[in-house]
């Protein structure tokens, strides 16, 4: 029964599939039910053995299709066949992560909801599963597997047919008002509302004497940009480098002499 599902996931047709052995334990556990367990609470409570196979289906070819997208971006970061395959175990260490079953079965079922890249990286990192290279990018990962597991979900009628709405309605709210802010959305707006506001600040107009400022002579670029605790590239001006914004700034008064 396992040699059948790993080939209706179309495992036999990745060459040189290092996760392979991922796939062919969890083809193991498909008679204890583990695709219902996976889906749990996104469909019917009643299913029919029928059903429960095409569950298995489903669910096997979403996870192989994961697998095979992440040793693609590991090929493309110049990674050997021995390097990729000593991530064996760390990558089966983030799949049985409760926060990454959560967000990969996301698009799988609703498609409103798009698996999270800082889930992914976060849970790695929480597991201290090993470093990898500076230029692998969860974010091309979680676009790469959304829109896979978005297709997978309007090719399979079975699929659609033992969701249940109501509960996927909820778990989507749920998902949408707990996940992390994602960097190519609030925090871009963010960084270019500070930008408008405080990127032509004319400081020379400022006295910098008021409440302890550095003095003007060791002014030095500062990053509005780093202000603000973001990681985009920084649009630099001239300001202080301990500049309280919190604190009230004059401008400076012209001199006037005593009678």
């Amino acid at each position: 029964m396992a040699i059948e599902f790993l080939a209706v996931w179309g495992v036999a047709q990745v060459a040189g599939f290092v996760f392979k052995p991922i796939l062919e334990h969890l083809a193991l556990k498909t008679a204890e039910g583990f695709a219902t367990d996976y889906l749990k609470g996104c469909i019917k409570s009643v299913l029919s053995k029928p059903e429960k196979d095409a569950l298995a289906t489903v669910v096997g070819i979403s996870f192989k299709d994961f697998l095979q997208i992440v040793q693609e971006e590991l090929e493309g970061c110049g990674l050997e066949e021995s390097e990729m395959a000593a991530l064996i175990n760390p990558v089966q260490q983030l799949l049985d992560h409760r926060a990454v079953k959560e967000t990969l079965r996301a698009p799988l079922v609703w498609s409103e909801t798009p698996a999270s890249p800082e889930i992914l990286a976060n849970s790695w990192n929480e597991l201290h599963l090993p470093n990898l290279p500076s230029d692998f990018s969860w974010n091309r990962v979680a676009k790469r597997y959304g829109k896979k597991a978005n297709q997978i979900r309007r090719e399979s009628a079975e699929l659609r047919d033992v969701l249940d709405s109501q509960s996927l309605e909820l778990i989507a709210q749920t998902l949408k008002s707990s996940a992390p802010v994602s960097p190519d959305d609030d925090l871009r707006r963010l960084q270019r509302a500070i930008s408008k506001a405080y990127g032509h600040l004319k400081l020379e107009s400022m006295d910098a004497t008021t409440f302890d400022l550095i003095h003007p002579s060791t002014k030095r670029k500062f990053s509005i940009w780093q202000a603000a605790g973001l990681s985009a590239k920084p649009r630099t001006c001239c300001s202080s480098a301990r500049l309280a914004l919190a604190k009230p700034i004059w401008p400076k008064r012209s001199a006037t002499k005593r009678s």
